[in-house]
């Protein structure tokens, strides 16, 4: 159902980093009235297929910009300006790389049926080729109030997180719930009703040594990966046959199903020509 709320985010050259911005377009659109895209500088091909996009769909709009600083602050302050390009007085931010399993986008188009106007979620963020937990499930807060949604510090959160419902069956028991009901094992955890983040390594190795060096001058920090510099790790890590599994045994969200064993991240013509269309639940595994 879609619903009378704007959605935005921001990217700069999805393709070199694999950040999966047109995945996440895809899972919002049927749910959204409008989505904004600001593109912060993309060399890469990135703000040429959001523009071919946009062209062809009348409720994505495009805004460049750029990035105000250059260091992890900036990430709130691009936040706070996609959130400004909202047309609704209530919407959607989310960062590029989040993505919402199936099964939560239904629990938050219940939530948004009902009148809720803020929400948290869980987020979890798995890494080598989505095949072993990288960051537990954290809560990140996405849907606001446009003149209250404010990101804060590094633009994780604001700071309005534990104030929202949290869209999930879990609520805030999860902590004390946690090795009670799950114990050590991750792959039980209910990530169906959670936010996939991609994060640095989560998978396309191919992608991953461009990707830190494009994300660590952000954090002032040598773009490394797991102790070690990203190009030495790159070496080693290039003939390890966990990048090419085709499964994982996580219930990750369908439309990054695709990807998995994928060592390079592309723009499937699939997607690319659904978003156009305006046409994308099929790629979200409903039909």
């Amino acid at each position: 159902m879609r619903h009378s709320i704007s959605a935005s985010t921001f990217i700069r050259d999805c393709f070199a980093g694999a950040f999966c911005v047109f995945e996440s377009m895809a899972s919002f659109l049927p749910y959204v009235e409008d989505m904004t895209v600001l593109d912060l500088g993309s060399t890469d091909g990135t703000l040429q297929a959001l523009k071919e996009i946009a062209a062809a769909n009348p409720r994505i709009k495009v805004v460049e910009s750029h990035f105000a600083r250059v260091d992890a602050a900036s990430f709130a302050i691009a936040a706070n300006e996609a959130v400004a390009q909202w047309e609704h007085p209530n919407g959607l931010f989310w960062y590029a790389d989040e993505i919402w399993h199936e099964d939560l986008l239904q629990l938050m188009d219940k939530d948004l049926s009902e009148g809720v106007q803020e929400l948290s979620f869980w987020r979890y963020q798995l890494r080598d080729n989505f095949q072993v937990m990288s960051w537990p499930p954290h809560p990140i807060h996405r849907v606001g109030i446009k003149e209250t949604f404010i990101f804060v510090d590094e633009g994780t959160n604001t700071n309005r997180t534990w104030d929202a419902k949290m869209c999930s069956n879990w609520n805030g028991g999860w902590f004390t719930r946690w090795g009670t009901d799950f114990g050590d094992d991750y792959t039980r955890l209910p990530t169906h009703e959670m936010v996939m983040d991609v994060g640095a390594i989560g998978g396309f190795i191919e992608n991953i040594v461009q990707k830190r060096r494009m994300h660590a001058p952000f954090w002032h920090e040598t773009p490394n990966v797991r102790g070690e510099s990203a190009a030495q790790w790159y070496t080693r890590e290039r003939s390890n046959p966990i990048w090419m599994k085709r499964d994982t045994p996580y219930n990750i969200p369908h439309i990054m199903r695709y990807h998995v064993g994928k060592t390079k991240y592309v723009l499937r013509p699939e997607l690319l020509e659904a978003l156009k269309a305006d046409e994308t639940r099929s790629l979200l595994g409903y039909d």
